[in-house]
């Protein structure tokens, strides 16, 4: 509801600050439904099925960027740029339907936070996010030898701090599956071409 409104605000916006409101609105729901995508992948799909549905989701997260520009330019071309905010107001419609088809799940025992983990992931992403982003052509040689050592510490804590945790931001286990580390890999190709 959260993207359908943000879209609705877009395709409606008399004014700039509320088209950039409306593309705000979007972006939270996108973020959120990207992190919950895989949470009710497999909520709706047998044990046997989980790993051919996490495969078709994270195929088409990776396909769907690559088509976007096409899609929108056509749809400017024969259209009107509004209709760049109406065709997705689909989305929030087709999302509804499909939570009906989902059995109500027992809900499980309450689980602490993974603070330590949390804290790790954040710091090792934004260490290395920054060397990705800013790279040497936009920060200076030490922000980015800083940033990379941050990064890539962090990323080393999040391992120790993950494998004696009762209840882990990721559990290691899973980087044991190739299908997980597969269908992560598309992913990350996907995003990293679709930029």
């Amino acid at each position: 509801l959260l993207f359908g409104s943000g879209a609705a605000l877009c395709a409606t916006a008399p004014a700039v600050g509320l088209l950039i409101a409306g593309r705000t609105l979007q972006g939270v729901a996108a973020a959120m439904l990207l992190a919950a995508g895989l949470a009710l992948v497999t909520i709706a799909n047998p044990a046997h099925r989980r790993d051919r549905a996490a495969g078709q989701l994270v195929a088409a997260t990776a396909a769907v960027p690559a088509l976007g520009p096409f899609i929108s330019g056509a749809l400017v071309d024969l259209l009107s740029w509004c209709w760049l905010f109406l065709v997705p107001l689909v989305l929030p419609l087709g999302a509804l339907a499909f939570t009906r088809t989902i059995a109500e799940t027992p809900r499980a025992a309450r689980r602490r936070p993974d603070v330590r983990g949390s804290v790790a992931a954040l710091l090792a992403l934004s260490g290395l996010s920054v060397v990705l982003i800013l790279g040497p052509a936009r920060a200076t040689p030490a922000l980015v030898a800083v940033a990379a050592v941050v990064g890539l510490m962090a990323a080393a804590w999040f391992i120790r701090v993950e494998q004696p945790t009762a209840d882990p931001l990721l559990p290691l286990r899973l980087l044991r599956r190739r299908s997980f580390v597969g269908a992560n890999l598309i992913w990350l190709l996907g995003c990293m071409t679709s930029w």
